[in-house]
């Protein structure tokens, strides 16, 4: 059984695009059960019908989603882990598996086992939590950390994720992302503080006709 996480997204890396996706596959057993889980990473350059897999099976000490894990978290320890939904990320894994010789130019799929990138590039991405200053874009610096909000390991974390990603939304013009995550904010009891900021920033959604 193959599940696929929504739309193809799109990544620029050195001028060149590249869309990517995030599924999920295993063969059932009946009743519910399940093994051989193994979360995909799909990329694909633009303008070609070939594409790179990065697969992280499940195994001995090796986390993927199993659900009750959300998707995309891949890790081999407790905060030790990657987040296949962030940009930041998945830039990382392309760099590392274009290191060890994929070329965008490959015909079909080309599958790469991730656990041989994970050290690399979970040591490369470990940082404390802050705003995306790597992303090369607005949009991937709202995608990056909408993706780090869905996470978090609690409340208060989760929702300044979700402030900076409204933030980058509404600079980048798309204010309905940006009003549906202030409103997550409010609507789970977030601090004061964070709901001052989200109150102030659906304000100034009202009061825009476009970006800032």
């Amino acid at each position: 059984m193959v599940r696929s996480e929504k739309k193809a997204r799109r990544l620029v890396v050195d001028q060149e695009i590249f869309f990517w996706t995030v599924g999920h596959n295993h063969r059932a057993l009946g009743n519910g059960r399940y093994e051989d889980c193994r979360e995909l990473l799909d990329i694909r350059p633009s303008g070609t019908s070939g594409r790179l897999r990065i697969v992280f099976q499940e195994g001995p000490g090796r986390l993927v989603p199993d659900g009750y894990t959300p998707s995309g978290t891949v890790g081999t320890e407790i905060g030790k882990t990657l987040n296949l939904h962030e940009p930041g990320t998945v830039r990382a894994l392309l760099t590392a598996a274009t290191a060890r010789d994929w070329r965008p130019g490959s015909a079909g799929i080309v599958e790469v086992d991730g656990w041989q990138l994970f050290d690399e590039v979970e040591l490369q991405r470990r940082r404390p939590p802050e705003p995306a200053p790597h992303a090369w874009s607005l949009e991937e610096a709202a995608e990056e950390e909408a993706a780090r909000a869905a996470t978090a390991l609690s409340p208060a974390e989760r929702h300044r994720h979700l402030l900076l990603a409204a933030q980058a939304n509404h600079r980048c013009g798309r204010t309905d992302e940006a009003r549906q995550q202030c409103e997550s904010v409010l609507r789970e009891h977030s601090t004061p503080e964070q709901a001052t900021e989200a109150r102030h920033l659906l304000r100034m959604l009202d009061a825009a006709d476009g970006p800032l």
